[in-house]
């Protein structure tokens, strides 16, 4: 009976011991060195609690950890692989609060002990600006099993203290889905190339939106629960969208709703609808060009080596003109299209396509009644995803 009492105690304390230990004879260690652009080292002269996710590519298990004051992060014994590095953190500098954001892929085999240096981007919390709030693109399944799509939006929310104006904003999407390389990778560190670019009317003024509000931008704008034209299982009312994205290719068959029109300012593969792909290959961004934005379009056009037809023209924008970006993929496994000052991490509907979810950013904090969302331009960090979607509706 001893010998069995004894067996059983040495079974639980191996099962045990098996719960959190990645098997793998060898065993790495990774130590991180963060450090800030020079002209922020006045401000930012402790990394005190800054948090760093470390992601095996593979096998998709995260470690986390903080740095000390002096930016050093330590992870002992991991497996050797392939990880990416995430930061998305808040930190009081001096004068100011900022946002901490970084990403970089790291191979573990050459040495038991790898030293990495990373140099992050930093962001004034303060003054933030627009910023997209919530993407639904997903769609969802009808009674009968249909696809339907007609119900996706993008809403976009002022994030500061300030009134801020709207009418000069952009909508745009990338060229690139995602599912393989980026053809623009070379230029990602100073632009951006996207193939839709869409503007807010001119007949709406300066459009003013004052602090804690936000503009919906619908597909089709009604209620997708209950009119006869929608689907009684989707869970979307877009009957107060601002705006609409409407096509006259066809004026037949894309109903054009009582919500005003945004203007396409570049459409490169147009159709007789707007649809965003739900699988979730659509970067967004908000982008703000000043002067004339027809003659900019106009005079910085690209296109791919080989092409033959004028609907594979696409648009050049430097990434100063960003306001907003949000890396939207078909699930972590993908190639980066905006570079890390944009967003240094990446989101996606894990339940996937026509699962009715969308994405959402996190709430800070609350100030007097005013929501002030997540916004370190590190998707990982700053959204929620799989979640029910909410048009117009900031405190959950």
């Amino acid at each position: 009976m001893k010998i069995r009492i004894l067996y059983i105690l040495f079974v639980l304390l191996v099962s045990c011991s098996k719960e959190r230990v990645i098997p793998d004879v060898r065993q790495c260690n990774l130590e991180l060195s963060l450090t800030v652009p020079y002209q922020y080292t006045n401000d930012i002269q402790s990394f005190e609690g800054v948090v760093v996710y470390v992601k095996n590519s593979r096998k998709d298990y995260v470690f986390t950890a903080m740095s000390n004051a002096e930016g050093k992060v330590v992870f002992s014994n991991i497996e050797p692989g392939f990880y990416v590095v995430n930061i998305g953190s808040e930190i009081v500098g001096v004068n100011d609060i900022f946002v901490l954001n970084g990403n970089k892929s790291i191979e573990l085999f050459s040495s038991l002990t790898v030293n990495v240096d990373l140099e992050v981007n930093v962001i004034q919390v303060e003054g933030a600006g627009f910023v997209i709030k919530e993407f639904y693109y997903s769609g969802c399944l009808t009674p009968a099993g249909n696809n339907y799509t007609d119900d996706q939006f993008i809403e976009i929310y002022n994030n500061s203290a300030d009134t801020l104006y709207a009418d000069s904003l952009l909508i745009v999407e990338h060229e690139s889905y995602g599912y393989e390389p980026n053809y623009w990778s070379y230029m990602a560190s100073d632009s951006i190339v996207v193939k839709m670019i869409w503007a807010f009317p001119q007949s709406v003024g300066l459009l003013p939106v004052a602090p804690g509000a936000g503009i919906i931008i619908a597909r089709d704008a009604f209620d997708h629960k209950s009119d006869p034209n929608g689907n009684p299982l989707s869970s979307v009312d877009l009957a107060n969208a601002g705006f609409e994205f409407w096509s006259d290719k066809n004026v037949d068959s894309d109903i054009d709703y009582r919500s005003p029109n945004m203007v396409a300012k570049l459409w490169t593969f147009k159709g007789n609808d707007v649809s965003f792909h739900t699988r979730g290959g659509s970067a967004m961004a908000i982008v703000k060009i000043p002067g004339n934005v027809d003659e900019f379009v106009s005079q910085n056009l690209v296109v791919k080596e080989g092409a033959i037809s004028a609907n594979q023209y696409f648009c050049k924008i430097p990434n100063k003109w960003v306001i907003d970006a949000v890396e939207v993929t078909w699930n972590d496994k993908l190639y980066k299209r905006f570079h890390n000052s944009l967003d240094a991490g990446s989101v996606f509907v894990e339940a996937g396509s026509l699962s009715g979810f969308s994405i959402r950013r996190k709430v800070r904090r609350i100030i007097n009644g005013r929501v002030v969302y997540e916004d370190t331009n590190n998707s990982n960090y700053d959204f929620e995803h799989d979640v029910v979607p909410t048009p117009g509706i900031y405190l959950q």
